[in-house]
């Protein structure tokens, strides 16, 4: 969190609270006169089934004249990749 937006959150908060003093019996302090309107835990819904892993892919489009050749090969074998390209650049 940007600590710029946390410092015009408290900002915000305190002027939508009374001062301390006011309305407040002795002794009150912020704490006591906190909004209770807002939860302090909110439940948030959750995925019912994990999302897919997304495969990455490396995508290589190679040119000669007016052939045009794309490959697209599976990042978990980059390795492989690595020698198919050594042997293409030759």
């Amino acid at each position: 969190m940007n600590a710029n937006v946390l410092h015009r959150w408290l900002k915000e908060s305190s002027k939508s609270r009374p001062p301390i003093g006011r309305g407040a019996g002795i002794g009150a302090t912020s704490v006591d006169m906190a909004d209770h309107s807002v939860p302090s835990f909110i439940a948030l819904p959750l995925l019912t089934k994990p999302a897919e892993p997304v495969e990455r892919e490396i995508k290589v489009e190679v040119r000669k004249g007016g052939l045009v050749m794309t490959v697209t090969w599976p990042m978990s074998a980059a390795s492989d990749f690595a020698c198919w390209s050594a042997s293409v650049l030759k």
